[in-house]
């Protein structure tokens, strides 16, 4: 298991994407739009980790809904597992909670698999546990 990315909740990702990119050398690597969340998702990758901004273009979106009570700032850390089913159930069996069961996201290249941590079990502070599969011609290869 590694931190594989940090979220960050914005209004406007541009004037984070000034800082990331400019002053602290990020690569902006792609640009995701999520029609079924409200929100974009926008990566940028440094020498060993990343960032991935959240802007929302639906008022009734989580990360809407988290800028209303938080402001722009942490959304969440992301840790990436190699098997998020053995993962979720190990710990689902011990007592620890999740927010919700495992989902997951159709990418164009990748299938995303994903969870978070119960608040209550991460002391306030979101915590996403996800798994991704590279998609080639129509079969899925992990």
């Amino acid at each position: 298991m590694k931190i594989d990315h940090i979220g960050i909740a914005c209004e406007d990702a541009t004037q984070f994407l000034e800082l990331y990119c400019q002053m602290m050398n990020g690569e902006q690597e792609q640009k995701t739009k999520y029609e079924e969340m409200g929100l974009n998702s926008t990566f940028i990758k440094f020498k060993d980790m990343r960032i991935e901004l959240l802007e929302p273009f639906k008022e009734n979106s989580v990360v809407s809904k988290f800028l209303g009570k938080r402001g722009n700032g942490l959304h969440h850390i992301s840790f990436k597992v190699d098997d998020l089913e053995d993962f979720y159930e190990k710990n689902n069996k011990t007592g620890r909670e999740f927010l919700h069961e495992i989902r997951t996201i159709q990418e164009t290249d990748k299938v995303k698999k994903y969870t978070f941590l119960s608040l209550i079990l991460s002391c306030n502070i979101m915590i996403e546990v996800f798994e991704e599969s590279i998609e080639n011609e129509g079969n899925v290869y992990e």
